[in-house]
């Protein structure tokens, strides 16, 4: 199992706790650090355009689809990245298809398909925290 506190969210000015945590990406180039928001009300992993770039990811021309985000509409391109989650104890590697979006997102958003569909999450709203336990469906590396 892995454990992330809430952390506080300050987008909007006002500091609001959100279950927000670090994954690591991998591309062919570049490996990096980023914020996620860990929402199941996403379909997909969704992340910000200039992180292709930066990991040297061949994005899919084929695949086009559309994010909504504060009331606009976005392109949204999936690409091939290695993803890891890790509260420092514990953690989980694997590869997964995710989308890149020029939408002005403050963070990775964490959704369902290649993400939290690997993970039986408890969302632990008194505690701040959320804890991620994997699944039968979860195929990648636990370290």
């Amino acid at each position: 199992m892995i454990r992330f506190p809430y952390r506080p969210d300050l987008q909007s000015g006002v500091s609001r706790w959100r279950p927000l945590g670090s994954v690591y990406l991998r591309g062919p180039v570049n490996r990096r650090r980023h914020k996620a928001l860990f929402d199941t009300g996403s379909d997909d992993i969704v992340c910000p355009f200039w992180l292709a770039t930066h990991l040297g990811i061949q994005l899919s021309t084929s695949q086009r689809q559309r994010i909504g985000w504060r009331g606009q509409s976005f392109p949204l391109q999936f690409g091939s990245v290695d993803l890891e989650l890790s509260d420092g104890w514990a953690g989980y590697r694997w590869s997964a298809a995710v989308g890149f979006s020029p939408a002005p997102i403050p963070y990775v958003i964490f959704g369902i398909r290649a993400g939290l569909e690997f993970f039986d999450a408890n969302f632990c709203g008194k505690d701040l925290a959320v804890e991620f336990t994997i699944n039968s469906s979860f195929q990648g590396t636990v370290f």
